[in-house]
């Protein structure tokens, strides 16, 4: 969506709650008018957003679910002794779904990112492969692709990505309930998301990175805070049950795979979600800025190749690698038997997030953002 659509929807969107607010203003009784209002964000939000449902079917397919869920999860926890022992390494890399560039290191009594070994490239391209196949899918629909936001939305005023409310997590997780109350307060727009948005569009910052350190910066800071900033409290597809920390990690029950649950903040569902698509093309256009950057001071430093049909870049001393790995092969997501065999070795059965109350308490799923 470019920016006089992005406006133009937002002011129908505003101009149709004024016209509800008037009409509810008509009844007696308040409740019946933040019932109006509250039915008609609903009412917006389901379409101007919603994906076209054979879009939404691609995404939400098993092979789609269980490779976005691997390829985030081995990269994050590949260097985690406690999540990943050595004899799971061995049988993932026999395999083949080891991933050759870990994201995560721990370092100073946390994980941070591991910013220099090339591991945001990989983050990058995956979600540019992605977003290529998303694209065709919406044009083959006779949809627009071009959805992505310009600006990351401010608090209050575009309704149809309106924040949705914070949920009570287990009692165990409660310093995660801290951070993630947090994470969807107008306060934290405006210190960190809004400075993040702008940081990453500064062309003097950005001709100072290599592709791999933005990637990852990106991936770890606003990238994962987007995604637990819009959030919505999941639900179990199919007894309609509130489940605090969606889908256990360990169940990869095809109920799952209902189209229904697109939680946004865990890997197996995020990117059924339409919000997904917003965010994930404001940081692909990040790249193509970072690009431009470099060509005003770096000119002809940063050479353009192809990869898997993919617009990409050469090694340099600007991009660390010019093998970008999203899978251990072009078709690996299609082979749902093995992606099933690495996730239980990933996602033992004894391991599962809501089994076990009394492990440490940096404990949260391998698959939330």
């Amino acid at each position: 969506m470019n920016r006089k659509d992005f406006v133009k929807h937002s002011a129908l969107g505003l101009g149709s709650l004024t016209l509800i607010s008037s009409l509810a203003s008509c009844e007696e009784e308040s409740d019946k008018k933040n019932e109006v209002i509250e039915k008609s964000s609903k009412i917006i939000e389901a379409s101007s957003i919603a994906l076209p449902p054979k879009v939404s079917e691609l995404f939400g397919s098993r092979g789609h679910r269980l490779h976005h869920s691997l390829w985030h999860g081995l990269r994050d926890f590949w260097d985690r002794s406690d999540k990943v022992s050595e004899l799971a390494k061995k049988e993932i890399t026999k395999l083949n779904w080891n991933p050759p560039r870990p994201a995560l290191q721990w370092q100073r009594g946390g994980w941070t990112p591991l910013t220099l070994n090339g591991s945001g490239i990989d983050f990058l391209f995956m979600h540019r492969e992605m977003i290529f196949e998303f694209d065709n899918a919406m044009k083959k629909e006779g949809e627009d692709p071009d959805i992505g936001w310009i600006l990351i939305p401010e608090p209050g005023l575009y309704p149809e990505f309106e924040v949705p409310p914070v949920w009570e997590l287990p009692e165990n997780l409660k310093w995660l309930q801290r951070r993630f109350a947090s994470v969807k307060t107008d306060d934290f727009y405006w210190s960190r998301i809004r400075w993040w948005d702008r940081e990453f569009h500064d062309h003097s910052y950005l001709r100072t990175l290599t592709l791999g350190q933005l990637g990852s910066l990106m991936e770890t800071s606003v990238h994962n805070d987007m995604h637990m900033r819009w959030a919505s409290q999941p639900y179990d597809p199919v007894t309609g049950e509130a489940i605090p920390m969606g889908r256990d990690e360990i169940d990869i029950d095809v109920k799952w795979d209902s189209v229904k649950y697109d939680f946004l903040g865990e890997t197996y569902s995020s990117h059924v979600h339409p919000i997904f698509w917003r965010l994930h093309k404001w940081v692909d256009n990040i790249i193509d800025e970072w690009y431009k950057a470099h060509e005003t001071i770096h000119k002809g430093e940063i050479e353009k190749i192809e990869v898997n049909g993919i617009t990409w870049y050469k090694s340099s001393k600007w991009i660390e690698v010019d093998n970008p790995w999203s899978a251990p092969s072009p078709h690996a997501h299609h082979d749902i038997e093995t992606m099933e065999k690495v996730s239980g070795i990933l996602f033992p059965k004894n391991e599962g997030i809501l089994k076990d109350t009394k492990r440490s308490v940096d404990t949260k799923p391998m698959t939330w953002f």
